[in-house]
């Protein structure tokens, strides 16, 4: 037969311990509590130890492929465990570590702690971290000849994904955007065929034959009306330039047919 005498709280850092007191001599004593409890060895007495609930946590610093990692609970090495699982099979029980990976890429890593006697987890906490090689876009040049006042600019940003840019170094080519507008031309009584020889970046012509008529083709073929002197012009224009030349020829024409009606 066991007589409680009484309880008493002692406290141990940031842990209470309520010692329940009986009095007799020592055997199986039952406490009422739910956390452990521990023989005090004295008198029969019991020791029951109330834990505050953990919230793990943990802070993380990435440098390249190094990322120091922290562990900022409260520890207490005497009674608890603290695993980190890294994410690439690397298990760490130290409180403040640097930790390199391999390769880039995204890890999942845990930090759990467990009780020391009960081998139980208590609390876990897991996160997400990218690891990306900050090296990957050191990107240096010259100043590229041929394009003044323009500004370049480095356009590579950290993803999970990466691409690769390259860099060839070679000459300038030196565009000419000049027009070199002229024609040929090729009589048959009244009619001629009209042969454009220019030589340039253009997209558009205009012919004037100098009797009033016009034409938009390449190379027309135009009959005139009459013999005589026309002053026939032709025009060539670039929308990528928006230049525009012209050069003009007289064509004579003599009345060795009869013209259409």
């Amino acid at each position: 037969m066991h007589k409680f005498l009484g309880i008493s709280l002692l406290l141990i850092g940031s842990v209470g311990l309520y010692a329940f007191t009986f009095s007799g001599s020592s055997g199986k004593n039952t406490a009422n509590a739910t956390d452990v409890c521990r023989n005090s060895g004295q008198n029969g007495g019991k020791q029951v130890q109330q834990q505050t609930p953990l919230c793990t946590d943990y802070q993380y610093t990435v440098s390249g492929l190094t990322v120091l990692y922290e562990n900022t609970n409260a520890t207490d090495n005497d009674t608890l465990t603290y695993i980190w699982d890294l994410g690439d099979g690397t298990t760490v029980s130290e409180q403040v570590f640097e930790h390199t990976y391999e390769t880039m890429g995204s890890y999942r890593t845990c930090l759990t702690i467990m009780d020391n006697d009960t081998r139980k987890t208590i609390s876990q906490k897991c996160k997400n971290i990218e690891i990306l090689d900050p090296d990957l876009c050191d990107v240096t040049w010259d100043p590229v000849c041929g394009c003044d006042n323009q500004t370049y600019m480095n356009a590579c940003f950290a993803q999970n994904y990466h691409g690769v840019y390259y860099w060839l170094p070679g000459p300038c080519a030196e565009i000419d955007f000049s027009l070199n507008c002229d024609f040929s031309y090729e009589i048959n009584d009244l009619t001629v065929l009209f042969i454009n020889t220019s030589v340039g970046n253009f997209d558009s012509y205009e012919w004037d034959f100098g009797d009033s008529k016009t034409s938009e083709q390449r190379n027309p073929r135009y009959t005139f009306r009459q013999p005589g002197i026309y002053n026939t012009c032709l025009t060539v224009s670039s929308a990528i330039t928006k230049k525009t030349a012209t050069t003009c020829h007289e064509v004579m024409l003599t009345a060795s047919a009869h013209a259409p009606k």
